[in-house]
């Protein structure tokens, strides 16, 4: 699997086409933020596509930018956005606790995660086909941050009750194993593109919440 410039481009054009589908069908406030989850993975895709095009033309600039916007939104806004987002559709008084627990662990593990990125900087480079982002992180934060990191962003799908939740969790799960386990090096900006193509599971979390509230 090798991916460049056009796969984040092609992904952010499905992503801006999925995100404005779900805007226009989605007709509960409270869904709001969820149906925007692609608009946000548009914007993600966007941002690793120029990175791309950075290393094929020697644009130094936003090979220096680039990193730290596509980080700021897999470390910072996803942790937070998920809880959020999933919590505000949840009418579970026990479950919707969880989710704000969950919320506010989201805020935590983003100042943490993100601190190291503000203050050690992080560098892109072209690895195997694959952008490699290094972050200079020591090996027991690297691995309390993404226990704490796969709470915020993969558990809120488990603990809601609403149907085909469990199973875009499932899939996330899975797609964070299979990164982990065949692109390790490139572990960051490969889950984030499976992330971003399995978000077509707002669309239909979107449509029966609409058919269930008519």
């Amino acid at each position: 699997m090798c991916y460049s410039a056009q796969a984040s481009f092609i992904a952010a054009g499905y992503l801006a086409t999925l995100g404005t589908l779900c805007l226009k069908k989605n007709k509960l406030k409270k869904a709001a933020l969820f149906a925007a989850i692609p608009i946000l993975f548009t914007l993600q895709q966007l941002t690793e596509g120029f990175l791309w095009l950075s290393f094929a033309n020697n644009w130094p600039t936003i090979q220096q930018y680039a990193p730290y916007l596509f980080l700021f939104f897999a470390f910072f806004i996803w942790p937070i956005y998920i809880p959020c987002s999933v919590g505000l559709l949840e009418t579970h008084p026990f479950r919707r606790k969880n989710l704000i627990l969950l919320a506010m662990l989201g805020i935590i593990v983003s100042l943490y995660l993100y601190s190291y990125i503000a203050l050690y900087g992080v560098a892109a480079q072209v690895l195997d086909c694959h952008i490699y982002y290094n972050v200079d992180m020591p090996t027991s934060t690297d691995i309390i941050g993404t226990i704490l990191y796969l709470m915020c962003t993969i558990l809120p799908f488990f603990v809601s009750s609403i149907r085909n939740m469990k199973t875009f969790g499932f899939m996330l799960l899975i797609s964070y194993i299979i990164s982990y386990q065949f692109y390790f090096n490139s572990l960051i900006s490969i889950w984030c593109f499976f992330a971003a193509i399995l978000s077509g599971l707002v669309y239909v979390i979107i449509l029966q919440l609409n058919k269930k509230h008519k």
